[in-house]
Parts: C-alpha cells; structure tokens; sequence
C-alpha cells in the first residue's frame, strides 16, 4: 500500500513547485484544489485555486526523492521519460508510447525535473 500524498504547481504570480500541501483539498465533485483562505469560529472562507496537482507515485528514484506524476525521469539508458496518471494507474511516457511503473523497473531512474519546471529537458 503506497502513501498517498501530492505536490502543487502554481503558475502564477511565479511558477513553483509547493511542498507539502497544507490547508488544501480536493473538491471531490469536480477534482479542483481548493484552500481554506480564512477561518473564523463559524465559518472558514474556501476559495478555488489555480494549481495543478500532481500525485505521489508510491516510487522513489535510484537516489531516494519521490516520483510524482508530472516528474521528468531518465532512465539507465539515457532515454528521458515522462510520468503520468491514466486510466487509474500510473504510466511512464516516452517518444514510441508507454510504459508501466514497476518498482524494480524505477530503481534505476533519476528525476532530473518535472514537466511544468523544466519543459525544455523534453526537447
């Protein structure tokens, strides 16, 4: 059973990856983040905001750090790959289609970015 956490990209004002998620959730209803903006002893205000979540694939890299999806990975082999959720699992996207994450299979892969920070490694 994996541990089941998520990182948060903000696009604006400055893009940034956020760690940990605090005072958030996701509205089950239609999957957007939400933050408690203000609380009072009747009343919280919530307000939806513009991030993107991104999800803990239960996978660490060859040097340790969690694997997200969204993670820009390389492989052994050099080839650079994308993580991805699909279809209720978790996939690893490459230029000639996709693979499934096996542990055994990602303990050889470093992250080295993540498709909102670094775009440019998928060139």
């Amino acid at each position: 059973m994996r541990e089941i956490k998520f990182r948060l990209f903000r696009a604006n004002p400055s893009p940034k990856i956020i760690y940990p998620v605090k005072d958030m959730f996701i509205d089950a209803a239609n999957g957007n983040v939400c933050g408690f903006i203000r609380y009072s002893e009747d009343r919280a205000e919530i307000r939806q905001l513009d991030l993107i979540q991104m999800e803990f694939t239960g996978l660490k890299d060859k040097n340790g750090k969690d694997i997200y999806e969204g993670d820009i990975l390389r492989l052994a082999n050099l080839e650079v790959i994308t993580v991805s959720f699909k279809s209720g699992k978790f996939l690893g996207i490459r230029k000639n289609g996709t693979t499934s994450l096996t542990s055994l299979y990602w303990t050889y892969a470093e992250v080295i970015g993540n498709i909102y920070e670094n775009p440019e490694l998928l060139k």
